[in-house]
């Protein structure tokens, strides 16, 4: 069964941001699809470079659940370490996005 495809409308450049979370090392195993995942985001990295949006990149504990995964193609970027288990309204990390269209992305089911 095919995926639905899902329209996001026009994305401006100046008024958007790419918002990766949380691709890391420890949650390979884990998440169905992980390389597809990826393969998809570092995609979306590339143009959001090229039309230079803005990209936020979230780490959650580095120290036991490893780096952003090497594939993504983030280097250069610096990572904000993500204490937060749910980006959600009060958790103060969409206060980040204000006045932006994220685009979102996150590896955890």
């Amino acid at each position: 069964m095919a995926a639905a495809r899902v329209s996001l409308g026009r994305i401006l450049p100046e008024s958007s941001i790419l918002f990766l979370c949380d691709m890391q090392e420890k949650f390979r195993p884990s998440i169905a699809y992980f390389p597809q995942i990826v393969s998809v985001a570092a995609r979306m990295l590339k143009v959001a470079r090229l039309l230079d949006v803005p990209v936020l990149l979230t780490e959650q504990y580095p120290q036991g659940l490893g780096p952003t995964v090497p594939e993504l193609g983030a280097q250069g970027i610096r990572p904000i370490q993500n204490i937060i288990k749910e980006p959600v309204p009060d958790s103060g990390l969409l206060g980040l996005f204000q006045g932006q269209n994220p685009l979102l992305l996150n590896s955890r089911p």
